[in-house]
């Protein structure tokens, strides 16, 4: 018989985690798990209205729309929806719904994320 060695997994209730302001109204974000090279996976919740503005992603980012809708500036995204936006792509991020959008957001730690 072989030994195996289990590592410990890390749990979160995400809504225990309580929502952070960000710089944009209507934008909080639930921090879930910081890694030690950048790596990031939050849940994001943009409210109605809110829009985050265009900008050039700096790296990686990969999200899947929990509830709601979120908009990229192209389409909608309903939930259930897989989105990966590579290092360099241009987004504008937005509730697409009259209901709040929730997302889980994670930046993988890589070369990109510089």
């Amino acid at each position: 018989m072989t030994d195996v060695a289990f590592l410990a997994c890390e749990y979160t209730q995400v809504d225990t985690v309580a929502p952070e302001d960000t710089d944009v109204t209507g934008v909080t974000v639930r921090p879930l798990w910081v890694g030690p090279q950048g790596a990031v996976a939050q849940v994001v919740e943009i409210r109605p209205g809110a829009n985050l503005g265009q900008d050039q992603a700096a790296h990686d980012t990969w999200m899947f729309v929990l509830e709601g809708t979120l908009h990229d500036g192209l389409c909608d995204h309903p939930t259930g929806s897989w989105l990966w936006c590579p290092a360099g792509a241009r987004r504008v991020w937005r509730s697409g719904t009259e209901d709040t959008c929730r997302v889980l957001h994670i930046r993988p730690e890589s070369v990109n994320n510089a």
